[in-house]
């Protein structure tokens, strides 16, 4: 069972960072296209899976106290699989709390389309997205770089008073907002800008010793 544990001086920040399960839109011919912005899709039976092994893995990471999630439906539904186990495990309650900053990335007029189509459309920001150069993301009639660093900040705001409380975060983000908090707490690490598939079960600890 691998965790992977990240140390940094960019943060005095301590927590643990998931992405939701496997959604009910991640089948092969979505896949292949940007999801739809729109889109509040639940998790699959597989996703339901992966959120225990989830689980498992803050388990053994010494669990948490808090869960923070999206308002995504798949976020929400993630959290409550791991907040159930780590109750039965840990015989005591996780909270669990929304931020309205946690969303994925809104890739704008990628939304629905292939990575053929945006290549064809917008062979700029695609070649960028593509690439792997996240500081230059900037998704057209959608986010750019700056903005979901802005975020990103505003998620860390969030969770900085329970953390300074004592207690441990767990968050549920999604797969490229969760690069780009990974590309932003380690800038030199360039493992974190690969655009491979961000796997579902990925549990990272922050700061955590």
């Amino acid at each position: 069972m691998t965790i992977e544990k990240y140390f940094t001086k960019d943060t005095d920040l301590k927590f643990i960072l998931a992405r939701h399960a496997e959604a009910e839109s991640s089948d092969h011919k979505l896949l292949l296209k940007f999801m739809n912005a729109k889109a509040d899709p639940g998790i699959t039976p597989v996703g339901k899976k992966q959120s225990v092994l989830i689980a498992k893995k803050v388990f053994s990471a010494g669990g948490c106290d808090v869960i923070v999630h999206s308002s995504a439906k798949r976020s929400k539904m993630t959290a409550k699989i791991i907040a159930k186990f780590l109750e039965n495990k840990c015989s005591g309650d996780i909270e669990e709390a929304k931020s309205i900053y946690l969303h994925e990335v809104d890739v704008g007029d990628f939304s629905g389309e292939s990575g053929e189509a945006v290549m064809e459309m917008y062979p700029k920001q695609a070649k960028i997205f593509y690439q792997g150069n996240i500081d230059d993301w900037n998704f057209p009639d959608g986010e750019d770089h700056a903005e979901i660093i802005h975020r990103i900040k505003s998620v860390f705001a969030q969770i900085k008073p329970i953390v300074d409380d004592g207690k441990t975060v767990l968050l549920i983000g999604h797969s490229m907002f969760n690069q780009v908090i990974l590309n932003y707490l380690f800038p030199k690490d360039k493992e974190f800008c690969k655009l491979t598939d961000y796997p579902h079960d990925r549990v990272v600890t922050i700061n955590l010793e």
